[in-house]
């Protein structure tokens, strides 16, 4: 009898899904370096992007991973019988794809955050941070 994690190696797949979160941590720190209030509502909208995307990672990954047990089963259940399972194949095959271009869309927050990078860097408006004093007045 083939065993359910025999089916179910989804090691490269939480190798790319840990990756996938990492990346996202470090253009979220890029994020966090901005001063101008002319990139701010940009940043804010980056870092909406950003959680949106983490939070699809962990439900696709979850959907994969749940597919693919769903298509153990069914394996198990119909003794390994593949063509009583196209459908559950079909639904784990279909998940795997969706999580995959999840990267993609990865790509396209990061050049994004390149754009604001390249906008920031330029002349124009510029506010510096402004700190309270021991005495009270504003310093900068």
């Amino acid at each position: 009898m083939v065993e359910t994690s025999a089916i179910c190696d989804t090691s490269g797949l939480e190798t790319q899904y840990k990756n996938m979160k990492v990346q996202s941590n470090r253009s979220r720190g890029v994020l966090t370096e901005r001063d101008r209030d002319d990139v701010e509502v940009e940043t804010q909208s980056i870092q909406r992007r950003l959680n949106d995307y983490d939070a699809e990672i962990d439900a696709q990954y979850r959907s994969v991973t749940n597919s693919c047990k769903a298509y153990s089963r069914c394996m198990e259940m119909n003794e390994y019988k593949e063509a009583r399972c196209r459908s559950s194949l079909a639904r784990w095959e279909s998940s795997e794809r969706e999580f995959t271009n999840l990267s993609r869309d990865l790509r396209e927050i990061e050049a994004q955050i390149e754009n604001l990078r390249t906008v920031s860097s330029r002349p124009g408006r510029y506010r510096p941070r402004v700190n309270s004093c021991e005495n009270g007045e504003l310093c900068y």
